[in-house]
């Protein structure tokens, strides 16, 4: 995908620079975790709780994103951030 969308040489600057190699290495390493933690959920039937950990996990990268990079919030950002976190709560109290 790199090589047909012409961006093989982003590639090349991150894998030079050590700070950005360790950075994308750790957030592979969370994807990773992510996806098994997933998976394993499916194979032992609690798809429901699965879920809504997918449905909340953008939900903390956001909240987390405000507080280490310290960026102003979009009106769409904080409006859909709401939406979500009204909806995950009340799949909270509706699953248990």
């Amino acid at each position: 995908m790199l090589l047909a969308s012409n961006s093989f040489s982003k590639l090349t600057v991150i894998v030079k620079d050590s700070k950005k190699l360790k950075i994308l290495f750790l957030s592979a390493i969370l994807i990773s975790i992510n996806w098994f933690t997933f998976i394993w959920a499916v194979s032992n039937n609690i798809i429901i709780e699965a879920s809504l950990g997918y449905f909340i996990n953008p939900l903390i990268s956001v909240f987390l994103e405000y507080i280490y990079f310290l960026r102003e919030d979009e009106q769409t950002t904080s409006s859909c951030s709401c939406v979500g976190y009204f909806g995950s709560h009340l799949s909270t109290l509706l699953f248990g």
